[in-house]
C-alpha cells in the first residue's frame, strides 16, 4: 500500500490526508470505514472536501464519517463522538487529518 498507516489496535489504523485517488487502494485494503478528523478547506483548493471524499468512498462500500477537529484543544463532545465511532463503525477503519497527529490524539484521549 503507498499509503502509510499506523497500527493504533486491531481496528484502527490513522494515516495523513487521503486523495480520492487513494480510496480504491483503501478499499482494496479492506478498509471498512474511514473517520476524517481534518477540517474542510484547511489547506486551501488543494485538499479534497469530505463530501468529494464520501462520495467516492461510499461508491467503494466504505463507510465515510466526517469528525473535523480544529488545531488545538479538543472538546469532549468530540472525543465521545470519536469513541461512540470506534465501537460503532465495522472495521478496520482508517482515521485521517493533515499527519495523523489529531487522529491519533483522540485515540490517546480514550
Amino acid at each position: 500500500m503507498s499509503i502509510v498507516t499506523t497500527k493504533l489496535d486491531e481496528k484502527l489504523f490513522i494515516t495523513g490526508q487521503i486523495s480520492v485517488d487513494d480510496l480504491a487502494e483503501i478499499a482494496t485494503a479492506g478498509y471498512q470505514s474511514i473517520i476524517c478528523n481534518r477540517p474542510d478547506h484547511e489547506e486551501g483548493e488543494t485538499q479534497p472536501t469530505s463530501l468529494e471524499l464520501e462520495k467516492a468512498a461510499r461508491i467503494l462500500g466504505i463507510n465515510f464519517i466526517y469528525l473535523p477537529i480544529e488545531v488545538g484543544p479538543v472538546s469532549t463532545r468530540k472525543i465521545e463522538s470519536f469513541n461512540k465511532l470506534l465501537t460503532e463503525l465495522p472495521g478496520p477503519i482508517l482515521a485521517f487529518c493533515n499527519t495523523g497527529n489529531r487522529a491519533r490524539a483522540l485515540y490517546e484521549l480514550n
